[in-house]
Order: C-alpha cells, then sequence, then structure tokens
C-alpha cells in the first residue's frame, strides 16, 4: 500500500531507459507493472524511490537502489 509518486514514475522513466546503455540487460523496477516484469540473469533490479513516505514528509531518508543480479 505504498504510494507512488511523480518522483518514482520520472525515476523508473529514466532508470528503465538509461541501465541497458551501460549494460544492455532486462530491467526489474518495483514500477513494473506485473505482467510485464522480466527476470533474467543478469538483470538490473531497482526500486525508483526507497522511502516515498519520507519523501513524501519532505526529509531526506530516501534512496535510489539499483543492483546489478548475476547469479
Amino acid at each position: 500500500d505504498s504510494p507512488v509518486t511523480a518522483a518514482d514514475l520520472a525515476a523508473h522513466s529514466v532508470l528503465m531507459q538509461e541501465l541497458p546503455q551501460v549494460l544492455a540487460v532486462p530491467v526489474l523496477s518495483e514500477e513494473t507493472p506485473v505482467g510485464e516484469a522480466v527476470l533474467a540473469d543478469p538483470c538490473w533490479l531497482v526500486d525508483p524511490l526507497d522511502g516515498t513516505k519520507e519523501f513524501i514528509a519532505g526529509n531526506d531518508e530516501f534512496v535510489v537502489c539499483i543492483a546489478l543480479m548475476n547469479q
């Protein structure tokens, strides 16, 4: 039940577009619709704005999480 803000969606959009240019593997984002999610090995795993409630509250307790997953 976490809120989704314009900042979540904007960060998601940028990461989906830019990360494959760093390394051409799929990106799995928290904001990706369930039916569109693709889990691959390797893949980028991102949470475009972890701590959305804190972001909305105006404090600095939020992060952008990016991981390159490789088994």
